[in-house]
């Protein structure tokens, strides 16, 4: 059908992505599970502002359980790679018992 819109992204998603280019805001806390899916959603359609917001959000939640999922969102963006790096530094001997992070090198070269 010429008029259907297929995506694989969660309605979720796209619904706080449209609801962000319309009104400029980001409900945080009702996307705050998805904050790692909205920036990949955001940057895929260069919204700058939106990604920004988001970045932020993703540094906030850095921890020994999210890290490693963190760092490999981050790819295009050096303010993330770095605060994940710094966590990282910081919290090496935590890490190291984090089977996803042992297997970090392996799994994203």
């Amino acid at each position: 059908d010429n008029n259907t819109w297929k995506t694989s992204v969660p309605l979720s998603v796209l619904r706080d992505v449209l609801a962000f280019v319309y009104t400029g805001k980001y409900d945080e806390v009702r996307g705050r599970k998805d904050s790692l899916t909205l920036l990949a959603v955001a940057a895929e359609y260069q919204l700058d502002a939106f990604c920004s917001i988001l970045v932020d959000i993703c540094i906030q939640r850095i921890s020994v359980a999210t890290v490693v999922d963190i760092v490999c969102a981050a790819r295009r963006f050096d303010r993330l790679k770095e605060e994940c790096f710094r966590f990282m530094r910081k919290h090496s001997v935590y890490l190291l018992a984090v089977p996803s992070f042992i297997q970090l090198s392996t799994n994203h070269p």
